[in-house]
């Protein structure tokens, strides 16, 4: 069985929802906004087909001006920057792989709440699809989760969820190659941007002049650096 031995604390934003279902019309401050982000199974074996996730946020009586993932070397660490005085919603898939640890540690795991470095209270209940995070803040805050990272090689992984909830919290019809990898512009039709494309251990995202994603082994990416002239 996994100790609760916390060894490193990996960052994420997120926050709970008032209701349950995305509503159809809001007002301008209130309109929820998707984020769409790569996951796979990470340390499992065989690697686990890289899925496309939808993160669904919304300030109340304030502005999100950022929503994105921390570091994407690790996908399950995300930030907000927010600007007002009112409260950041946040619906996140269960099923999203942010905690390497089987159940139930998976299940029980809460992660730590920080705004601008200091740890905050925060609320949160679960639906079937989605975990719901409310943070208040007030001014101008950069948020973030924080989730525990267990000493184990355990796969990441989240909780199971319902066979409905998959096109709720799934991009549906995906193309993969056969090392179950989602082609770069193929995540960015799908919503994903451009600096978040994933590309696997083996390979290094790399912009082209335009802006597009390009994955290519170290060894290439220096020589495509060189010759597109990236620093």
């Amino acid at each position: 069985m996994i100790g609760p031995k916390l060894v490193i604390v990996h960052l994420l934003v997120f926050t709970m929802l008032t209701s349950f279902i995305l509503p159809a019309s809001a007002s301008a401050s209130q309109e929820w906004q998707t984020h769409y982000a790569v996951n796979g199974l990470v340390n499992s074996g065989p690697p686990d087909p890289y899925q496309i996730f939808k993160v669904h946020y919304r300030a109340i009586n304030g502005t999100v001006e950022q929503f994105s993932m921390k570091n994407v070397e690790y996908p399950h660490d995300f930030q907000a920057s927010v600007t007002g005085n009112g409260t950041l919603e946040i619906m996140f898939p269960k099923n999203y792989p942010n905690v390497n640890a089987d159940a139930p540690e998976a299940d029980i795991a809460e992660p730590i709440f920080l705004s601008n470095g200091q740890e905050i209270a925060a609320s949160y209940f679960d639906s079937d699809c989605f975990r719901m995070f409310s943070i208040p803040f007030s001014g101008s805050q950069v948020i973030d989760i924080a989730w525990p990272d267990f000493l184990t090689n355990e796969p990441y992984r989240g909780s199971d969820v319902p066979e409905s909830c998959m096109a709720e919290t799934l991009v549906q019809d995906v193309v993969r190659t056969k090392d179950g990898i989602i082609p770069p512009l193929h995540q960015m039709k799908a919503g994903v941007r451009a600096e978040e494309v994933a590309c696997g251990d083996e390979f290094e995202l790399v912009a082209r002049p335009d802006g597009r994603p390009y994955c290519a082994t170290s060894t290439s990416a220096e020589i495509l650096k060189q010759r597109w002239n990236i620093k």
